[in-house]
């Protein structure tokens, strides 16, 4: 995990959706954490000033939530979850007028480890 980090340290935005050198060679050893069981959908809602998509970084923090607090809540190691936002739409607030909606979910994938139903 250190190394995909280390080339690509935003990995953790993309939930399993990367290749891994497991994937593309018969000699590949590196698997993704977190990744090969269940996934789980959680939405999520930020208000922004200005139009815009939620930043990699506040992508991170919102999956960083969900994870600490799913691990919590069922009692797993958060190594064994990666986390992705997907499908933001940005919509006017209707609480705050002059604020925008940034509507999203967080996608939780889950180890092979965790066992079935635990969600």
């Amino acid at each position: 995990q250190e190394e995909i980090d280390y080339v690509l340290p935003n990995s953790q935005n993309f939930g399993c959706n990367l290749f891994t050198d497991y994937d593309l060679f018969n000699t590949g050893q590196q698997v993704l954490n977190g990744c090969g069981g269940g996934t789980t959908t959680t939405p999520v809602t930020f208000q922004v000033p200005e139009i815009r998509m939620l930043t990699g970084e506040e992508q991170k923090k919102v999956c960083r939530l969900a994870t600490r607090t799913t691990a919590l809540q069922y009692g797993f190691d958060r190594s064994k979850a990666r986390c992705y936002v997907a499908d933001q739409k940005i919509v006017d607030s209707e609480i705050a007028i002059g604020m925008y909606d940034v509507h999203g979910f967080a996608i939780l994938n889950f180890d092979g480890g965790i066992p079935a139903g635990t969600f």
